[in-house]
């Protein structure tokens, strides 16, 4: 009996990367020794064409950093605007989405006024540190310059669809920020691979 017991929690709850916190933020990750620890491959998708714009007629522009194909999901996402840290505008998602593969996904927003995007000296990186069951590397990134003629950065228009995740728009009489309860409309984001 007690090795059936031990057969069922090998297979349910030892699978994937259980985690489990303590106190005020510790994380602790039980990684299945099957699935390879994985960096994310980090890219940058520039403001779309078609992207709403606020009620106040404040123009905004939203970039999108995917990090993709990781294990575990140890991940913090930053942007940079000019290699200086901005955290106004930002949002990223609560968690890491979890894959067929056993590897992880995960958005980051950055809305910034149009006419910073539609400079093209400002560059908009996004970095991910990732943990690799060792140490905190920071991740290849991923930066795109802004853009004066007002075009949207080269949409990627082949490939297959992983999954779709929604990026927002916000309603900025409250916040600049990204916020769920302050959502009117929702785009969607194709992770390709």
């Amino acid at each position: 009996l007690e090795s059936s017991w031990f057969s069922v929690c090998e297979d349910v709850v030892c699978s994937g990367a259980n985690a489990a916190y303590f106190g005020e933020g510790t994380k602790l990750t039980v990684l299945d020794p099957n699935i390879k620890v994985t960096e994310p491959t980090v890219k940058v998708l520039a403001p779309s064409a078609k992207e709403c714009e606020d009620r106040n007629k404040k123009k905004k522009k939203t970039l999108v950093c995917v990090a993709t194909r990781f294990y575990p999901d140890h991940v913090t996402v930053f942007w940079q605007v000019n290699n200086v840290n901005r955290t106004e505008g930002a949002g990223t998602d609560n968690r890491a989405l979890w894959d067929k593969d056993g590897l992880y996904s995960i958005t980051s927003r950055l809305r910034v006024p149009a006419n910073e995007w539609h400079k093209p000296e400002n560059r908009f990186t996004c970095i991910v540190s990732f943990y690799d069951g060792t140490d905190n590397i920071r991740v290849t990134n991923d930066t795109i310059s802004g853009d004066l003629q007002g075009q949207s950065g080269g949409e990627i228009t082949t490939g297959k669809c992983a999954h779709f995740i929604p990026a927002y728009c916000t309603d900025d009489q409250h916040t600049d920020d990204l916020h769920t309860d302050d959502l009117h409309t929702v785009l969607m984001t194709c992770i390709l691979y």
